[in-house]
């Protein structure tokens, strides 16, 4: 903590706490379940547009795998700024 935050400065037992990170599975498992879910859109995207012509399709497929790639890096982003506080304050 800086010492402009309330709750900071001597005595309050910060040198105590250790910050602990997510593993880094979490943000493998995030990015398996984000793709498990965009590649079957995208297909479904793809084959729904193509009804009405092939490049309908590639912009649907497109923009499907835009909006995953998107959510995986505000999923990856969430992951990273995860952390939790332990130790003994007094």
């Amino acid at each position: 903590m800086r010492a402009a935050e309330p709750g900071a400065g001597p005595g309050t037992g910060d040198a105590e706490l250790n910050w602990h990170r997510p593993s880094p599975r979490l943000l493998r498992a995030r990015r398996i379940e984000v793709t498990l879910v965009t590649v079957p859109l995208a297909l479904i995207g793809f084959f729904a547009g193509y009804a009405a012509s092939l490049a309908t399709g590639l912009i649907v497929a497109a923009a499907v795998v835009v909006a995953g790639f998107l959510a995986e890096r505000f999923l990856a982003r969430r992951v990273t700024a995860w952390g939790t506080r332990s130790g003994t304050t007094i």
